[in-house]
């Protein structure tokens, strides 16, 4: 090993080791750095606490003052707009709520499809061992509500430690242009996240492609902090055909599906992976809730798939 490459195994191994120790130090990152953030996690709690109304009044609200720009939480990222919530059932709590539009444009048609896409996605990931954030639809005056259960957040006001993949990666590799697959190999080698976190993360990758995700970015997979002072893969989120959405200008392109065929050393992942997202397009096909249109391109997708699983089986 030469001495630049030992000095880069020197700070790997001592990053791995401090990096975990530090945030279990800081309370497991459940910390809110600032007094401006902090007076605004307070805010949202307060008037979280103190909204008694349904999702049927309340959403529709929260969606105008999110688009005005008045909403008065911090909302995550993302091309779709969003925003949180604290729901005051047993088995709900905090989530996450994307919107669509409310117009018969083909724009909104399309996330309406999306969302809906999103949510099914969902259900067909949930039936294997990969775990998926919880996600049901709503369907509010003329807008589609898909709400996400918040796996950072415990009880009424407790935080859970959550890094992204980026920022892991960003830490320890610099390496983000690369596939899911490939930073799976080298934290699962490095032994941040283990053999089988890394068999996900590589399954989740395969059957976002089958299904026509190319924003698989490295900020759509977070990690949380064990107990052990390792990672461990939080459940999958944003898994929705973002090939298929709106361009910056609301026009619908048509897309082809282009899905990658499997490396040698994934088949038996990609097999896995390549079944449900048959089961997907199939449940998208016969959404009743789902347009003619989209219906159509989830026809073309079994079709391009199911050639697919013949060649490689």
């Amino acid at each position: 090993m030469f001495p630049r490459q030992l000095a880069y195994r020197v700070h790997l191994d001592l990053a791995k080791l401090v990096f975990p120790l530090l945030l279990r130090s800081l309370g497991g990152g459940s910390f809110i750095l600032g007094d401006e953030a902090l007076e605004k996690a307070q805010t949202a709690f307060i008037n979280d606490a103190e909204s008694e109304s349904s999702r049927e009044f309340r959403y529709p609200e929260l969606a105008l003052q999110s688009l005005n720009g008045e909403f008065p939480r911090s909302s995550a990222g993302g091309e779709q707009p969003k925003f949180t919530a604290y729901i005051k059932e047993e088995d709900v709590g905090h989530v996450v709520v994307k919107f669509s539009g409310q117009t018969d444009s083909p724009s909104d048609k399309r996330w309406r499809d999306l969302l809906i896409s999103e949510q099914l996605a969902s259900e067909s990931i949930n039936v294997t061992s990969v775990a998926v954030a919880k996600n049901r639809i709503f369907p509010l005056k003329g807008r589609i509500f898909l709400e996400s259960e918040r796996f950072d957040r415990v009880g009424d006001s407790g935080r859970r430690f959550v890094v992204s993949l980026s920022a892991l990666d960003g830490a320890f590799y610099g390496k983000a242009d690369t596939p899911w697959t490939a930073a799976a190999d080298r934290l699962s080698n490095d032994k941040l996240i283990s053999v089988r976190d890394a068999r996900c993360l590589k399954w989740l990758w395969w059957y976002g492609n089958l299904i026509g995700n190319d924003d698989m970015h490295y900020g759509n997979i977070s990690l949380l902090l064990d107990g052990q002072g390792a990672f461990e893969l939080a459940p999958c989120y944003d898994m929705l055909p973002m090939r298929y959405r709106p361009t910056s200008t609301g026009e619908i392109v048509h897309q082809e599906p282009k899905p990658k065929p499997p490396l040698p050393q994934d088949i038996e992942i990609w097999r896995s992976a390549a079944a449900s997202a048959l089961e997907f397009w199939e449940r998208v096909r016969k959404e009743n809730r789902i347009s003619n249109n989209f219906s159509e391109i989830a026809l073309t997708n079994l079709q391009v798939i199911k050639k697919l699983r013949e060649r490689f089986d």
